[in-house]
């Protein structure tokens, strides 16, 4: 109960994040952090992200759970 209390407290501002970047998607659950989109667009996610939730919400992801997905990029990649 307190993790979805917890993920809850985070949505109204991954919510306003995404929105100012379309070509993103993503989810937060717990103090992880999952995003897909190109790498770039993914960064300024991120750091909109950080800087919003430490002053809206006083809270921190875990950067030991973030994971970015860029389309067209996998482990087989050269």
């Amino acid at each position: 109960m307190e993790m979805s209390i917890f993920s809850l407290s985070q949505h109204p501002t991954i919510g306003r994040v995404f929105e100012r970047h379309p070509h993103a998607r993503g989810a937060g659950f717990d103090d992880g952090l999952t995003i897909y989109a190109a790498l770039l667009t993914a960064l300024k996610v991120l750091a909109e992200l950080r800087q919003l939730l430490g002053e809206d919400t006083n809270l921190r992801y875990n950067m030991g759970k973030l994971k970015i997905y860029i389309p067209g990029v996998t482990r087989s990649s050269p």
